[in-house]
């Protein structure tokens, strides 16, 4: 039953005495029934403008998860990849100290004395080449 309905069945069946009482109760009920109404509608206006905002907060934390995994996961190659680089170095090292104990004791004495003769006179050389190229140069 609304309230117009109950005012006019209060008009036509009350007293006069109690109609003035129950017309201000209706009042006060239409009154109460508007505030409800518009404080119903500022919380749908409310929710309008939340939701959105949830929204992009849900988002948010759903792409800083997956940026969180992704980088938990580039790590995790990046550390593996430098292990497999560190193997590799020592292997490197390993099989060229290996090479070169080899190859020091392959060299005699002998090749050792024929590489610094060699050497030697390369040096020679080099030294009257750059003695004859100062003496040409204080001849002109």
């Amino acid at each position: 039953m609304s309230l117009t309905h109950m005012l006019l069945l209060l008009a036509h069946c009350a007293l006069a005495s109690i109609l003035h009482k129950g017309v201000q109760a209706v009042t006060m009920l239409l009154e109460h029934e508007g505030t409800s109404k518009s404080a119903e509608m500022l919380a749908i206006a409310v929710v309008r403008r939340v939701d959105p905002l949830t929204d992009l907060m849900e988002h948010s934390a759903k792409v800083i998860q997956e940026v969180a995994a992704d980088m938990r996961m580039v790590a995790t190659v990046m550390y593996s990849t430098w292990e497999e680089v560190r193997d590799e170095m020592q292997k490197v090292e390993d099989t060229t100290k290996e090479e070169l104990a080899r190859t020091v004791v392959d060299v005699t004495k002998e090749e050792l004395a024929r590489m610094v003769e060699e050497t030697r006179e390369e040096i020679h050389k080099a030294i009257r080449g750059a003695k004859d190229a100062l003496t040409c140069e204080r001849a002109d």
